[in-house]
């Protein structure tokens, strides 16, 4: 494994902490747990924990993360910066995807290290992970020498110390160039003062050197002192923390006897959960077929009501068509009887028609035999009247004869008598005449009377004999009717006959079904008691397994107190550890600046020498 110095590791882990947040309450981050600088191991919700140990997992995890790059990357050519940005990358996505990234591939096939990663890092730059892959992309193309240039302010302590003797140098070189052209003694005398103030600043200086480093010497006994007294504590906290952890594996395998009893508990409850989920579907079918059964059942009862109302009607229609079909049969009955009786009457009315028709014919004959005769009678009425006239003109002359002559008017008066018998019969025959023309017109009369009634008897005979056929093609509508009544209530008690069958199937389905429930229930009973004793079992468990992890609570506060302490004592170590280097540096640059002032003062004693050895 690389060891790096301690000033690379702190800039590695600044550089992660730049780019990961510190949780010290466990928080979902990208749907996993994570705690501290990014750490996601075995965190659940509701765990917590102080700075120094999120430290402490964040030192683990870099620690991994470089195992990772070794072990994937160690025979490849990188310099520090590229391992430490590949570093943060492994840290970030872990050992899956990091095997399996393209850019482990190219590098493992020896590809250009700087193009690589700006081609592959550029590509994972995606979403929230653009700026970190900017930053690891931008570390892993630093060159060292600017990482050089910037760890420079650490060492400026080494640096200051040696600057006296830089300063001594440039004197030295001060007084090589000023030395020529000027006089030797007088020169001789300046060197030999400024020797002097050199020897007098430089004696200064050790006692003071000298000084501090007794008290930088003092400072570390008591570091020594105190280091030993923490090395005493840290291994009395590592007895205490051995114990502790002792006891927790002891807790732990007792917790998982009790996890795993708890386990085989929750198994069975399981199973029978299943079981009685089985039952209970088993049960919901049986009770969906009793639905479905009822459901037929109420349908086939639906059916068997509308039956038996259709067959109600079919009767009542039947009965119906019955009492339509002997109203019909009446009717026709009197239908033909009233055709009988038209016939008669239309018989008989024939039968007068025909005397009213001889009468007629006979009345015509005499009425054109009376006509004759009228017309006789009127042409004599006429001849009478012209007579009557010619006679009332003879009478008149006659009256005025008769009164001349006696004899005359005998014979006028003979005349008269005949001349009114005759005007009498005249009357008489005309008389007789018109009682003869008002018995014509009135047989006339009776004849039109009776053909009226002829037609009329005949139109009613027709629409008797059309209500007669309607009748006729009713009755055999009704008969047909009736028929089909018949046969649909043969079928219909057919069906009432088959429904009634399964009727009793479904109700000995249904039985059967109720008595499988009732038994499905008893044993879901059954099932339900085991259920409650298992729960109680796992009840009691949970409630020890409750106070094994509040006794394993406790324990793991006393651990992380422990640990908390081990941190502590840790980072005095770590504090004295660095004051003792620091201390040892110092002690390192001052014998480095000694054994440089004697150098110098050995050459200065020797140029003086070779000086003063040319002067003379």
């Amino acid at each position: 494994m690389e060891q790096r110095p301690v000033q690379s590791l702190l800039s590695l882990e600044d550089f992660i902490k730049q780019n990961e947040t510190l949780y010290l309450k466990a928080t979902l981050v990208n749907g996993e747990w994570t705690l501290g600088w990014g750490h996601t191991g075995r965190v659940q919700s509701g765990h917590q924990i102080a700075e120094e140990l999120a430290q402490m997992l964040l030192e683990r995890d870099i620690g991994a993360a470089k195992e990772l790059v070794n072990k994937y990357l160690g025979d490849v050519r990188l310099n520090e910066n590229q391992r430490n940005a590949l570093i943060s990358y492994a840290y970030s996505v872990g050992e899956q995807k990091f095997s399996e990234s393209s850019i482990v591939r190219r590098l493992r096939q020896q590809e250009d290290p700087n193009r690589v990663a700006s081609q592959e890092f550029r590509q994972m730059a995606i979403g929230g992970m653009q700026a970190r892959r900017q930053r690891e992309l931008e570390l892993f193309c630093k060159p060292l020498a600017q990482q050089v240039q910037q760890d420079r302010p650490l060492l400026q302590g080494a640096g200051n110390a040696h600057q006296h003797s830089e300063s001594s140098q440039e004197d030295q070189s001060q007084f090589d160039r000023q030395f020529q052209g000027v006089n030797p003694q007088q020169e001789l005398k300046d060197l030999q003062k400024k020797l002097e103030q050199q020897k007098n600043d430089i004696a200064g200086k050790l006692v003071e050197l000298k000084k501090e480093n007794e008290r930088l010497q003092n400072e570390l006994n008591q570091y020594k002192q105190a280091m030993e007294a923490i090395e005493k504590a840290k291994q009395e906290k590592d007895i205490e923390l051995k114990e502790l952890q002792k006891k927790q594996e002891e807790e732990r395998e007792r917790i998982r006897s009790y996890q795993e009893y708890k386990d085989n508990l929750d198994q069975q409850a399981e199973k029978l959960k299943q079981e009685i989920t089985q039952k209970e579907i088993a049960i919901h079918e049986v009770q969906e077929e009793i639905k479905q059964r009822e459901q037929e059942i109420q349908v086939k009862q639906q059916e068997i009501d509308k039956l038996h109302v259709e067959k109600q009607k079919i009767q009542d229609d039947i009965s119906q068509n019955k009492l339509k079909i002997a109203k019909i049969e009446e009717q026709v009955k009197n239908f033909l009887e009233s055709i009988d009786k038209l016939d008669k009457q239309i018989t008989k009315l024939t039968e007068d028609i025909r005397t009213l028709k001889m009468q007629v014919s006979e009345s015509s004959e005499k009425e054109e035999t009376h006509k004759n005769i009228l017309r006789e009678i009127e042409e004599n009425i006429k001849e009478n009247e012209e007579q009557l006239q010619n006679l009332q003109k003879e009478y008149q002359a006659s009256t005025r004869i008769y009164v001349q002559d006696p004899t005359a008017n005998a014979l006028l008066g003979s005349n008269i008598e005949a001349i009114n018998q005759r005007i009498q019969k005249k009357s008489q025959e005309e008389e007789e005449l018109r009682k003869t023309i008002a018995t014509l017109a009135k047989l006339k009369a009776q004849l039109q009377q009776q053909e009226s009634l002829q037609s009329e008897k005949t139109e009613q005979r027709q629409a008797n004999r059309m209500q007669l056929q309607t009748a006729q093609t009713e009755l055999k509508s009704n008969q047909e009717n009736l028929s089909q009544l018949e046969i649909k209530h043969t079928q219909i008690n057919e069906k009432l006959e088959n429904l009634n069958l399964n009727m009793n199937e479904l109700q000995d389905k249904r039985q059967a079904l109720h008595n499988q429930k009732l038994t499905m229930e008893v044993n879901l009973k059954q099932i339900q008691t085991n259920q409650q004793l298992i729960q109680t079992q796992i009840q009691q468990m949970q409630a020890g397994i409750g106070q094994m992890q509040t006794q394993v609570k406790t324990l793991l506060q006393l651990v992380e107190k422990g640990t908390l302490e081990i941190l502590q004592i840790m980072g005095c170590e770590k504090s004295v550890m660095s004051r003792s280097q620091n201390i040892f540096n110092s002690t390192q640059i001052l014998q480095q600046v000694f054994q440089g002032i004697q150098h110098h003062l050995q050459k200065y004693n020797n140029t003086q020498a070779k000086k003063q050895v040319a002067y003379v």
